[in-house]
């Protein structure tokens, strides 16, 4: 189990224990109404389907299980993780519900209209979520993307064979006196080579050399 099914899951077991404490009887329906939000984020429509299915069945029931919470999470969630067209059907769904709950157990007015003022609350936090998701992940794509270096097409060419060499030899993270033993080299050699690598590719460092070695090809993971 996943910590966002965990964390689902433990939204629906509090939001059973809630019910469960204020109506014991009917614990079957309120496992219906609850349940379903462990999955949440995973299927959002289907779960709201569910929930809004239970919340309807206590209607036609005629049982009194504070059901509006359970059914305010589900708008939220798929507002918070579906489109625009799948929110709008789940509202037209969740109004519909909620005109008929309070015909039924009559004070249309105030049950319609708090309930109804709920919903439209939870499915605009919903969206104001996803969109600060969206924003948050492309702000992110773009730091990545400035903070990488680019490399134009062909640059190792300007290398010679024992600069590739030694360039190598930077990715695998090893020292300039453990470059000079492995390829029989003075360490001062290595040293000068060092410095003309760098500079020849545009880089800062040997970190941005070992980038560089592994996003042009030149070395693999592993």
């Amino acid at each position: 189990m996943n910590r966002t099914v965990a964390a689902d899951a433990a939204l629906a077991a509090a939001l059973f224990l809630a019910t469960f404490a204020l109506v014991p009887d009917a614990w079957p329906l309120q496992v219906a109404l609850t349940a379903p939000l462990a999955w949440r984020r995973q299927a959002p429509v289907l779960v709201f389907g569910l929930v809004a299915s239970a919340a309807f069945v206590q209607l036609l029931l005629e049982i009194r299980l504070p059901a509006d919470i359970a059914l305010l999470v589900a708008i939220y969630t798929v507002g918070a993780h579906t489109g625009l067209r799948r929110l709008l059907a789940a509202a037209a769904v969740l109004e519909a519900g909620i005109i008929a709950y309070a015909l039924s157990w009559g004070g249309f007015l105030v049950a319609a209209t708090s309930l109804t003022i709920g919903a439209v609350a939870a499915a605009a936090l919903g969206v104001v979520m996803r969109t600060r998701r969206a924003q948050v992940t492309r702000e992110l794509e773009q730091a990545v993307a400035l903070a990488r270096p680019s490399f134009p097409e062909g640059v190792l060419d300007a290398l010679t064979a024992r600069e590739r060499e030694i360039l190598m030899e930077l990715a695998a993270g090893r020292t300039n006196a453990e470059i000079a033993g492995r390829l029989h080299l003075a360490h001062s050699t290595v040293k000068v080579h060092v410095s003309r690598i760098l500079p020849k590719l545009g880089l800062r460092d040997r970190t941005q050399a070992v980038v560089f070695a592994y996003e042009t090809g030149l070395v693999r993971p592993g």
